[in-house]
C-alpha cells in the first residue's frame, strides 16, 4: 500500500470535504487497473491536484465529484447506455457533474500495459461497493481515435463483455483479449451495468499499450506490474527521510530504501524521482518511474514530476508490497 493510498483510504472512513451528502449512490466502484481517470484523481488530493488535468478537472465541476469518484453511474440505464450517454460525455457517464472528465486534453495521466505474448491483459475494476453483476463491458478506442479526442460511441469499439462475475476483496479480476496490432495511446472505457438494478457505472482510463511483440521479449514486457503511485502532496523539509519499505508475502522485511532530502530534493516535483532513483539502483522487487518502450527495450525511467511516477513489481516476486514512510525533522 503506498502514500496515495493511505490517503484514499482515510478519505473514505472518515469522509474527507465538506457537505459530502449521503445519498442512494455512496460508494461504488471505478476501474483500478488501468486506473481511470477520476480515481487517479482523487488519489492525487481532490484539494490540490497535482496534475494540471486533475486541477482542471476540479475547475471546471469543483471538488465533491473527485470525493465521488465512485459514483460516475446512470440510475436508469438499464443496458440502454447509448441513448442515455450521448457522444462526448462518456467519461462522465453523461452526467454534467463530472463534466470535467471529457475535458479534450492531451496530458491525462496514464497507465502502461503491457499484455503478454497472446495479447491478454489482465483488467482489475475496484468496487468500494460490490452489486450482484449483469456484465461488465470493455471498449478501447480506435486507431483513428487522437489523443485529445472527445470520446464518441463511433470512435471506440467492444473488446469483451463478461458476465456473472464475483468480487474478491472488492475486486473485479476479468483477463481477456486486446484487439491484434493495438498499441500505443488509447482510452479503455469500461461500463458496469448491474443486475439487481438498473444503474450502471461508467469509466476511462488513459493508457499506452506496451505489446509483447514490441522489441521486448513476451517474458521482459510481461515481467512487470503496476501497483500503485508515488504522489508527493507537498514540499518536504530539508532533513526529512522518505523510507520505501518491501515486505514479503507473509508481511516481513526485506528492504528498505531511504533518501534523506535538502532544500531542492524535497521540493514536491523532485523527492519522488530521487527517491526512484534509489529504488531502482538497489531493489531486486520494485522499480519506480514511467514504462516505456525505447528503441525496443522496455525502461522503467523516474520522472521529475509529483504525480509522474508509479511504483511496478517484478513478476518473480508474486504476493510482495510496500509501504512509504516519511519523517519529518523533530522541532
Amino acid at each position: 500500500m503506498d502514500i496515495t493510498t493511505r490517503f484514499a483510504l482515510a478519505c473514505l472512513a472518515v469522509g474527507c470535504g465538506v457537505g459530502v451528502a449521503a445519498t442512494e449512490s455512496l460508494a461504488h466502484g471505478s476501474m483500478e487497473k488501468p486506473i481511470s481517470r477520476i480515481y487517479r484523481c482523487f488519489l492525487e488530493g481532490p484539494e490540490a491536484p497535482k496534475t494540471d488535468a486533475c486541477q482542471a478537472l476540479v475547475d471546471a465541476g469543483g471538488t465533491q465529484p473527485l470525493y465521488d469518484w465512485m459514483e460516475v453511474n446512470q440510475f436508469e440505464a438499464n443496458g440502454a447506455h447509448k441513448s442515455i450517454v450521448p457522444d462526448g460525455t462518456l467519461c462522465a457517464g453523461g452526467r454534467e457533474k463530472y463534466v470535467g472528465l471529457d475535458l479534450p486534453r492531451k496530458d491525462w495521466r496514464k497507465s502502461t500495459i503491457t499484455p503478454n505474448s497472446k495479447g491478454k491483459y489482465t483488467f482489475v475494476f475496484h468496487a468500494s461497493t460490490p452489486h450482484a453483476t449483469r456484465y461488465f463491458k470493455f471498449y478501447i478506442t480506435r486507431d483513428s481515435w487522437k489523443r485529445g479526442d472527445r470520446l464518441s460511441w463511433s470512435n471506440i469499439r467492444r473488446v469483451a463483455t463478461k458476465r456473472n462475475q464475483t468480487a474478491k476483496n472488492n475486486r473485479y479480476t476479468m483477463r481477456f483479449k486486446l484487439p491484434s496490432g493495438t498499441q500505443g495511446r488509447h482510452v479503455v472505457y469500461a461500463i458496469w451495468q448491474r443486475s439487481d438494478s438498473r444503474e450502471a457505472f461508467y469509466s476511462c482510463s488513459d493508457v499506452k499499450v506496451v505489446p509483447a511483440s514490441s522489441g521486448a521479449s513476451p517474458v521482459a514486457a510481461a515481467s512487470w506490474s503496476e501497483e500503485g503511485d508515488v504522489i508527493a502532496h507537498n514540499a518536504l523539509e530539508t532533513g526529512s527521510t522518505v523510507s520505501f519499505r518491501v515486505f514479503d508475502k507473509s508481511g516481513g522485511d526485506v528492504e528498505t530504501h531511504t533518501i534523506t532530502v535538502d532544500r531542492r530534493s524535497g521540493a514536491a516535483d523532485s523527492w519522488p524521482s530521487a527517491l526512484a532513483r534509489k529504488v531502482n539502483a538497489r531493489s531486486e522487487v520494485f522499480r519506480i518511474g514511467s514504462l516505456d518502450d525505447e528503441a525496443g527495450e522496455l525502461a522503467i525511467e523516474p520522472v521529475g514530476e509529483a504525480a509522474g511516477n508509479a511504483v511496478y513489481r517484478s513478476a518473480a516476486y508474486p504476493g510482495y508490497s510496500y509501504h512509504i514512510d516519511i519523517d519529518t525533522p523533530a522541532r
